[in-house]
């Protein structure tokens, strides 16, 4: 009989997370029009929704004792999805540009439970519709992004005898980089649409799915100690996303200022 493992985690990444959104809007607009890309229209997106799991697979191997492999796919409710999104668009009615993404979802199963960190570095392409001289970059904006995820994934896995808790990943970040077999990637495509409210605010709804394959060395025993195994871990979830987005608009030059 499955039984549903505990979900009390202690998440200290998600307060880093709300509090690197609220410091990205005071600091990235600077970088944004000061920085190589002054030209650019920078930009910070906050979004929340719904992650829909497609799929939970899982495998549990027990090398040493009695010889015990469980495997299956656990049904998986959806659960709430945050983030925050920042980067820059070129100018021009077609343009392109590029960001990083730190988001959040869980994984709530009667086997399998969990937080799913994916940091994402990606390239975007959009269209401006409804381009006016008050929106000269366009009310209307489909968008899509196109990149790879790090993915940092602590679960636990509890099925028939074997249990299993995981924590894999590493920050893309020269000290988080010195073990990459424990690295977690993912394919990151997203496609949403923009609306103005104002030219410095959007809001913007879009879809993503995440999509990733894990797995460990070590695999507990409920009936005996901790023997050597694995674990496999496959996961497809699918992403409902509502956001707000603040841009940062290229600064002009004053007509009064004296050229170069």
């Amino acid at each position: 009989m499955a039984t549903r493992a505990d979900t009390s985690y202690n998440s200290p990444m998600r307060r880093k997370l709300a509090v690197l959104g609220f410091l990205a809007l005071w600091v990235y607009p600077t970088r944004a029009a000061g920085g190589p890309a002054g030209d650019a229209e920078g930009y910070v997106d906050h979004f929340g929704g719904w992650a829909s799991p497609q799929r939970v697979a899982f495998t549990l191997t027990q090398s040493g004792g009695p010889p015990i492999a469980v495997r299956g796919v656990s049904d998986a409710s959806s659960s709430a999805g945050v983030g925050v999104r920042l980067g820059f668009w070129s100018q021009g009615k077609h343009p392109i540009g590029s960001g990083i993404e730190v988001s959040s979802f869980d994984i709530q199963s009667p086997v399998v439970n969990g937080e799913v960190y994916p940091i994402t570095f990606f390239l975007s392409a959009r269209t401006a519709l409804r381009t006016s001289e008050r929106f000269p970059n366009g009310r209307l904006q489909p968008y899509g992004f196109l990149g790879v995820s790090s993915v940092v994934l602590r679960a636990s896995v509890h099925s028939q005898g074997l249990s299993v808790h995981l924590y894999k990943g590493v920050i893309p970040l020269p000290n988080g980089s010195e073990n990459l077999s424990r690295a977690i990637f993912s394919p990151y495509i997203v496609g949403g649409l923009a609306w103005g409210l104002s030219p410095d605010w959007y809001v913007f709804g879009e879809w993503r799915r995440t999509e990733f394959n894990t797995t460990s060395e070590t695999v507990n025993s409920i009936f005996w100690p901790t023997q050597r195994g694995t674990v496999s871990l496959a996961v497809r979830t699918d992403h409902y996303y509502l956001g707000l987005s603040r841009r940062f608009r290229p600064r002009r030059p004053s007509p009064h200022a004296n050229p170069a």
